[in-house]
């Protein structure tokens, strides 16, 4: 009548010849349908219910393959652990979506490689810290745009060479201060214009010796320049030096100032003044003056003066 204590049971005897598949009265609380293989090579299928209290168990054994269908909804629940292990291969397919919740930790450890393809897009959200290892080497190859924001600090540690290689254009952008630090040189090298573009103040601090270096034209564009030198300052030209001001250009010296060449040509439209003190020797096209407390004209030379008229007290 289905009632639980009066099952229907399908059994065999044993006997001297037959004995129970596992030894009694050990398991008198084991029941087991099992099947031998034939021909006979040891193995066989085995259902087995065992009903000791603490050491419930329903076991299945399939001595080769085992085939599971279920043509419509299959629901599995565990309240406790569960384990998996698969000796080969393990394939799952997926005809729609796949949806796994871990509610504490999860760890994946592969012992080759792995491979993954996506053929959509892809969504990864991080609650807290993301920590990356890499052994060897790491490469990222994008075929659109490549974007990276981060809202707290970013530092990024080589220990060797760090290459930015691009086609285009590449910029680097701080709403604060940007610093660039390096132990050892720092180059600069391109094929055509490097420009800086700087809002306020650009303060530049070397250690040691600073070296400027231009194949060609080398122009600097700035509504002040100001350049301060602690020690010796060298300008050298290979060839011609030339410096020009729209309006006054002046040199001082808080010592001597030496002018010396081949040939020194002062030359000025309007007027020309040397002075030392109260005295003056002022050049312009119409005239000289010579103002001075005493004039010594010493030594061998010859002084020659020509003019249509000469003045002197």
């Amino acid at each position: 009548e289905g009632a639980v204590d009066a099952p229907e049971l399908l059994s065999r005897l044993h006997d001297g010849d037959h004995l129970p598949v596992y030894r009694l009265p050990d398991h008198k609380t084991r029941v087991v349908f099992r099947t031998a293989t034939t021909p006979a090579d040891g193995s066989s299928n085995e259902i087995h219910f065992e009903d000791r209290k603490g050491g419930e168990e329903v076991r299945v054994v399939a001595s080769r393959d085992m085939n599971v269908l279920v043509q419509r909804l299959r629901h599995e629940m565990i309240d406790n652990d569960a384990s998996r292990t698969v000796g080969g291969d393990r394939e799952v397919a997926v005809a729609r979506e796949l949806a796994e919740h871990v509610h504490r930790d999860q760890r994946v450890a592969i012992g080759g490689d792995e491979s993954a393809v996506i053929d959509g897009g892809q969504i990864r959200n991080v609650a807290k810290g993301e920590t990356t290892t890499i052994a060897g080497s790491a490469t990222l190859k994008t075929g659109g745009g490549h974007s990276t924001t981060v809202t707290g600090t970013r530092s990024l540690a080589v220990g060797a060479a760090l290459i930015d290689a691009s086609l285009g254009h590449i910029g680097a952008q701080s709403s604060s201060v940007f610093t660039l630090m390096a132990g050892g040189g720092i180059a600069r090298a391109a094929s055509a214009t490097v420009a800086e573009d700087v809002g306020k103040v650009a303060v530049q601090a070397v250690g040691g010796a600073k070296l400027e270096f231009a194949r060609e034209d080398q122009l600097l564009k700035v509504d002040r320049l100001i350049e301060r030198v602690g020690g010796f300052m060298t300008v050298r030209a290979g060839r011609d030096l030339v410096e020009q001001a729209d309006e006054s250009l002046s040199l001082e010296a808080g010592s001597s100032l030496s002018l010396a060449g081949a040939d020194l040509v002062l030359k000025a439209d309007k007027r020309i003044e040397l002075r030392s003190g109260a005295t003056l020797i002022a050049l312009t096209p119409e005239k000289i003056e010579i103002s001075a407390a005493t004039i010594e004209l010493g030594g061998p030379a010859r002084l020659d003066v020509k003019a249509p008229l000469i003045r002197h007290n």
